[in-house]
């Protein structure tokens, strides 16, 4: 989105030489736009005098009049990507800034819509926006249902980017599933050399220090980035424009699905059907007993059930605690 580019380009340009401080993520509503800084320690440098920005809050600025318009997107310039709303405000996320690996992870269809709503807006920006490639590790058949990808299963996908030239050559995002611990170490090992290489997984992985948290109603959380909105409406607009699905071909583990049974239940009517109509009467039914009483509704808190993986390598759905260390805002 040009407007969060240009917020993040003209912060940076207001940190002046503070190059231990940056802009990872974008405040967009009916004001002023706004960004959050990270950086190490509280020594958090204001904003350059002549600039456009005043601070408004501990580690946040919002421009006091428009920002100039950011020049054409490089292979270092911001990638800033929607994660949510929260207070009318679109929350964006500066996916260069992060440190090479994101994970969203939590309840699985709500992970699921918001990967996929994350895939959609890579893909839009293939086409000379920051984004030279978007890869999704997918098996043979599947059909993600969004132009501008390349579908290959992992493996291949791993040699492909094992054999990315040393020099910039554009930005390339991977889209995977969970990857096993050997896998996520290789994943590791190509975004630790290859700084033009994103790395988007859906569901949880251990060390990955940009984690979003997503619950049952689509909420996304992430305290090491001060990160709490609501993804919804970014799965709603995604629904809106998208096109009808393929008519074969299974949707991988990350594709939008209605709810299983929705059109089963809405075909169903509760207004009871009349009796056909017969010769021989029919006997009288009687009243059906009467079932056990309804017991009495739970006082204890409900189960945390938000972070319920997808069974992997053949086990059991695992429920994972919430309790995280936090970490930096922003790595790279």
């Amino acid at each position: 989105m040009p407007a969060a580019r240009a917020a993040i380009v003209s912060a940076r340009l207001a940190l002046a030489e503070r190059d231990d401080f940056w802009p990872y993520l974008v405040l967009l509503g009916p004001n002023e736009p706004g960004v959050r800084l990270a950086g190490a320690g509280a020594d958090v440098p204001p904003p350059a005098a002549e600039s456009a920005w005043r601070v408004t809050a501990p580690r946040v600025w919002r421009a006091r009049r428009p920002l100039p318009p950011a020049s054409g997107p490089g292979v270092d310039d911001p990638l800033p990507i929607a994660v949510g709303v929260r207070a009318r405000e679109l929350i964006m996320l500066d996916f260069a800034r992060c440190p090479g690996i994101v994970s969203v992870h939590g309840a699985p269809t709500p992970v699921g819509r918001l990967v996929s709503a994350l895939v959609a807006q890579l893909a839009a920006l293939t086409d000379g926006q920051g984004v030279q490639r978007v890869i999704v590790a997918a098996e043979p058949g599947d059909a993600l249902g969004t132009t501008g990808v390349d579908c290959l299963p992992l493996p291949a996908a791993l040699a492909a980017l094992s054999q990315r030239a040393a020099a910039p050559a554009g930005r390339t995002v991977l889209v995977c599933r969970r990857p096993d611990p050997p896998t996520a170490a290789q994943l590791a090992e190509l975004v630790a050399h290859d700084p033009g290489l994103l790395v988007l997984v859906a569901g949880y992985l251990p060390g990955s220090r940009w984690r979003l948290r997503v619950d049952l109603a689509g909420r996304v959380v992430a305290p090491e980035l001060l990160l709490d909105a609501d993804s919804t409406p970014l799965v709603r607009h995604r629904r809106s424009r998208r096109q009808a699905p393929p008519a074969a071909g299974p949707a991988p583990a990350w594709a939008e699905e209605d709810p299983p049974g929705s059109a089963v239940i809405a075909g169903v009517s509760s207004v009871p059907a009349e009796p056909a109509a017969t010769d021989t009467p029919r006997p009288p039914v009687a009243p059906a007993p009467a079932g056990p009483p309804r017991p009495a509704r739970s006082t204890s808190p409900p189960a945390n059930d938000d972070l319920i993986e997808l069974p992997h390598d053949g086990q059991r759905p695992m429920a994972r605690s919430g309790v995280e260390a936090p970490g930096p805002a922003g790595d790279r």
